[in-house]
């Protein structure tokens, strides 16, 4: 099994540098991922817990935030972990302060089908919950959501 570069993303800062690897195995469904980050100093950290989709780093880039399935991820700059549980997680934003999670709501309240996403806003560094609100479709892969 061989491990390959699958992501860089460098705080705005320009001072840190998350490296996402991917390790190819006989299961595509589920390639392992590693987040590893590079410090100013050149020494690199492997992250805990950072089997992840993406990430993005916060505004400031005091803060990684990682995208699972269903557990967002916050790093701090050095390696220090907090993990929030959601149903599951479709698109991420960021703003000073806050995270926002969308997520497609497939069926309403009565059970018809819908294409409604909820937006959950979570307080940086702590992720509690700061309020959600509705987006009446899908915002793009780069599109800017949270407010």
């Amino acid at each position: 099994m061989d491990w390959r570069l699958h992501f860089k993303r460098t705080s705005l800062d320009r001072r840190f540098t998350a490296l996402g690897f991917v390790q190819s195995s006989n299961n595509p469904k589920h390639d392992p991922v590693e987040v590893h980050l590079v410090k100013p100093s050149g020494q690199i950290i492997p992250l805990r817990n950072s089997d992840v989709v993406d990430v993005l780093w916060t505004i400031d880039g005091q803060y990684l935030i990682g995208q699972g399935s269903n557990t967002l991820r916050l790093w701090n700059t050095n390696g220090g972990l907090r993990v929030r549980q959601l149903p599951r997680m479709d698109r991420l934003d960021v703003i000073p302060n806050l995270v926002c999670v969308a997520v497609r709501d497939f069926t309403d309240s009565a059970g018809n089908e819908t294409d409604v996403w909820t937006v959950y806003r979570l307080h940086i560094p702590s992720l509690r919950p700061a309020g959600q609100f509705k987006l009446p479709e899908e915002p793009t892969e780069r599109q800017r959501f949270c407010r």
